[in-house]
């Protein structure tokens, strides 16, 4: 699931103001280790002991992106991105990270760098965690505070993105 709000179209059907992520992904350190080996990529199983990156990629479009942006620079999007727990476990705030608004870019790249040990695997036996977390993230840009009565100039986006499995690779 992706969605922004604001979505704004005029009553003849032109979008003014539209936000679209383009991807969510989990980078596994293991793609990286030994690009020799074809047996070591990554996939979504993750080593809790090593860190990893999450990187979010959005556009934003439509008639009045200019003008909107325009308003809420300078500025930062505040992308935040949380971890879900599938079964039993502690859901977790991974983190966030501010990204500059500009009038001119339309669309917007963050990385996230998660610390090793911020999720942790199950064990087999371990009824209290499953060591499996849904990845989801927001992306929100603060207006300011409007005259009482008239809607802000807030933009915000919501994705879930993959599942992934804590699990040690040692």
């Amino acid at each position: 699931m992706s969605d922004f709000d604001p979505h704004i179209v005029d009553s003849l059907g032109n979008v003014r103001l539209a936000g679209n992520f383009n991807y969510i992904k989990c980078i596994d350190p293991a793609s990286f280790e030994d690009k020799e080996d074809p047996l070591d990529q990554g996939n979504h199983v993750i080593d809790p002991s090593k860190a990893f990156e999450i990187q979010v990629q959005w556009t934003i479009s439509g008639s009045d992106a200019h003008a909107r942006l325009l308003a809420l620079s300078p500025g930062n999007w505040f992308v935040r991105a949380f971890a879900e727990s599938i079964g039993p476990g502690t859901d977790k705030d991974l983190g966030q990270v501010l990204v500059s608004v500009s009038p001119t870019t339309f669309t917007y790249n963050a990385i996230l760098v998660v610390p090793a040990g911020t999720l942790v695997e199950s064990n087999p036996g371990d009824s209290n965690n499953s060591g499996l977390y849904k990845i989801a993230c927001s992306c929100f840009l603060d207006g300011p505070t409007p005259p009482s009565g008239f809607p802000g100039l807030d933009i915000i986006g919501f994705v879930e993105g993959p599942l992934i499995r804590m699990e040690n690779r040692d």
